[in-house]
């Protein structure tokens, strides 16, 4: 007998208890059409790898401490309300969705338990962004009057020493963030929108859904870039002198550094990896795109040799 039985019992569990009522969750609407459409249509065909959903896993036994002790407090505390499931009809679709904490019917908390690359690749906490002025609308919608949103950022691989090394590190393994409070016509227009991106994809054949975008398969580098210029000395040297932001700098820096030798060295043009379709993408073994993308991946059209 598999002596992990249990644990993939336990994840497959958790899956079902994590599905949203009615038509989309906040969060699916945040995903783009294609991926949305796809997972709708094949999920139940797709067995994740157990190694792939550990992380969430463990990430959602951190989240429920948070609440289960929080609702303990709220019991001789009762200015907080905790994990409360919300839906709403707008746009002519039932929206769902679970806000984390409300403090003092006021303050709006979301608990997030994540790898540092996503303030790394996401330093303006968009897509948090986006999330919680959601719960909030809907929630103003109900009647409270909404004054603040906030996240709690618990970092699983976070690092004492990169911390001080780099200011744009999250300088805490838990951090705090106020988040900007978008003005109600702000968060309805951008709601409305992404709800009409869904109703328009989901007649569309699977060959015909809109592709996602650059920005939505994470196609950047961890200085934000699409594109990063690397300095190698020779072909078959395994790591790169130096790595540059425009193709400018990295020839300028050539000129004159020790180890370039005309003719032998050069700048090797490294496109960014989908890092969402390659890592976080269930639905990818049905998606066109990414089999597109893969294909390109595998002929080496994601790096280009420049000749110094």
């Amino acid at each position: 007998m598999n002596d992990i039985f249990m644990l993939k019992d336990a994840v497959e569990m958790w899956q079902k208890r994590g599905r949203s009522f009615g038509d989309y969750s906040v969060t699916t609407l945040l995903k783009p059409p294609q991926m949305v459409m796809l997972e709708k249509r094949y999920a139940d065909r797709v067995e994740r790898p157990l190694e792939s959903m550990i992380s969430a896993f463990i990430g959602t036994g951190v989240h429920s401490i948070f609440e289960e002790n929080l609702k303990l407090k709220s019991i001789i505390e009762p200015r907080y309300d905790i994990e409360r499931t919300i839906t709403d009809k707008i746009h002519d679709r039932i929206i769902s969705g679970r806000f984390d904490a409300l403090w003092d019917s006021k303050h709006l908390y979301d608990f997030k338990t994540c790898k540092v690359w996503k303030k790394v690749f996401d330093p303006d906490m968009i897509e948090w962004h986006e999330q919680l002025n959601i719960y909030a609308y809907m929630l103003k919608r109900r009647g409270l009057d909404i004054q603040s949103i906030n996240i709690i950022a618990v970092y699983l691989d976070w690092q004492k020493m990169r911390a001080i090394r780099d200011k744009d590190y999250p300088q805490a393994a838990v951090c705090e963030y106020k988040l900007e409070l978008w003005a109600d016509a702000k968060t309805e227009h951008f709601l409305k929108s992404r709800i009409e991106l869904m109703k328009k994809a989901e007649d569309v054949q699977d060959e015909f859904l809109p592709p996602c975008t650059d920005e939505e398969r994470w196609m950047r580098h961890e200085n934000g870039r699409s594109v990063v210029y690397a300095l190698m000395s020779r072909a078959d040297a395994t790591r790169a002198l130096k790595i540059f932001d425009t193709e400018a700098e990295a020839k300028e820096f050539a000129s004159t550094a020790k180890g370039c030798t005309p003719g032998v060295s050069f700048i090797e043009a490294r496109f960014a990896q989908a890092k969402r379709c390659e890592d976080f993408c269930s639905i990818k073994g049905y998606c066109n795109q990414f089999k597109s993308y893969y294909l390109s991946k595998i002929n080496s059209n994601l790096t280009e040799r420049i000749n110094i």
